[in-house]
């Protein structure tokens, strides 16, 4: 079974309401999730030509547009269209959790401990465990 067919499998809500979501990881699960990984311990939001996510990290004000500190937002762009979907850290790291372990099982990685890294994100991008800068 392919990494794509795996993941719809698995995602556990609604693919109408959540696609964005699922568009999003399964362009992670076609790239290198490790290194997306380390650039959300980094917290780093990523864009892969218009289509991605943001964190909560890119507002440097409460004032500005759009702002949330709440959650993952995601986005596809497609022509003059931008199509956003925000969701809650735990249906994020759920979300994470099952594409990660998709990506370790196909490419054969057994030593990627997931539940540290889960961790040292959650300490990287939850504005309430986040380090003042």
């Amino acid at each position: 079974m392919d990494k794509n067919t795996d993941f719809k499998l698995q995602f556990p809500y609604d693919l109408n309401e959540f696609k964005i979501v699922y568009r999003v990881f399964t362009i992670l699960l076609n790239s290198n999730l490790i290194k997306t990984i380390e650039y959300l311990e980094q917290n780093i939001s990523i864009d892969f030509d218009g289509t991605g996510y943001y964190l909560p990290s890119i507002f440097e004000s409460k004032d500005e547009q759009s702002y949330f500190d709440d959650g993952v937002m995601f986005y596809v762009t497609e022509g003059d269209n931008i199509y956003e979907k925000k969701i809650s850290f735990s249906m994020f790291y759920n979300c994470l959790r099952i594409a990660t372990r998709i990506f370790l099982n196909s490419n054969n990685i057994t030593d990627f401990n997931l539940e540290k890294k889960i961790s040292s994100i959650k300490a990287a991008i939850e504005p309430s465990t986040r380090q003042n800068d």
